[in-house]
């Protein structure tokens, strides 16, 4: 996620175009970080060091971490440890944008510290960001002054991951009087006070949605395609409704229901979402 989420914040400050960062998306799909920037990060070897082992490599058949061993810049237990961390996002976004020539470490780091600034995020959260899976980062980035409306999109967030795409980021929770969509596809969960959950697009962005949830090509946001929305929506409060049923009160399912034109006014929360580089609305409504 923060390849997604950090990259959209630099093409915001038109520090990156839409060509490089979607290179760097390409780039997180198909490689990880190299373990001799990874130790040189971490102080675990210099970038000599580094060099050095990296040349050895191309004329001895051995790996990396064979050779740091056996030149005693590395422990066993270090390269078990860079190996575990191979997979940090941050790291390989550090990696992308050097090899790739599109920003510098000190200018990355930078930006990193204005990022924080800007999004009021502590240094434990920032962290979180750079490296965390997508539970923890909503747990930073997704709060709400009720409780059934944060916890039903974060739900919905997580199933987007599961069953959708992991290309996903997210802003903050928005709370509204007034709220207007040109594509909605919406469930109402009926109990002591009505809760209704709603997937929206201005311009058939739900069709991409549709699209992979339903494993189906679908060419317009016909019928069809809203009913897999619909289902993708009717799961997800189903696992709400048998959690929250247990823990609370009796919360009963209502058919899932899609109009365009949509208008919604009242007690209402809103969560914009990019899936696979298209914007769509999560947007819960109280009463």
């Amino acid at each position: 996620m923060f390849f997604r989420l950090f990259g959209n914040y630099l093409k915001d400050k038109n520090l990156l175009d839409e060509a490089q960062l979607e290179a760097l998306m390409q780039y997180r799909r198909e490689n990880r970080v190299k373990l001799g920037m990874l130790a040189v990060e971490k102080g675990l070897m210099t970038a000599e060091q580094a060099e050095e082992v990296n040349r050895l490599q191309a004329v001895q058949d051995k790996r990396f971490g064979e050779i740091a061993i056996e030149k005693f810049y590395l422990t066993p237990a270090d390269m078990d440890a860079l190996i575990k961390a191979q997979g940090n996002p941050y790291y390989l976004f550090l990696q992308a944008v050097q090899e790739k020539g599109f920003l510098a470490k000190d200018k990355l780091n930078e930006l990193l510290l204005a990022y924080q600034e800007e999004e009021s995020l502590t240094g434990a959260q920032l962290e979180t960001v750079k490296s965390g899976t997508v539970d923890e980062v909503a747990d930073v980035f997704l709060q709400a002054d009720n409780s059934h409306a944060e916890n039903l999109i974060k739900l919905a967030i997580r199933n987007l991951v599961r069953f959708v795409s992991s290309d996903i980021c997210f802003g903050r929770i928005v709370k509204t009087d007034k709220f207007a969509a040109a594509q909605m596809a919406s469930q109402k969960i009926e109990s002591t006070t009505a809760i209704q959950l709603a997937l929206t697009s201005e311009n058939s962005e739900l069709l991409e949605l549709a699209c992979i949830y339903g494993k189906e090509e679908f060419d317009t946001l016909d019928a069809d395609a809203y009913d897999a929305v619909c289902e993708f929506i009717n799961c997800n409060n189903g696992l709400y409704t048998r959690t929250h049923s247990t823990l609370c009160c009796e919360l009963e399912l209502l058919p899932p229901t899609f109009e365009e034109q949509a208008a919604w006014e009242g007690v209402i929360y809103c969560l914009d979402v990019c899936v696979n580089n298209k914007l769509i609305t999560v947007a819960v409504k109280i009463g």
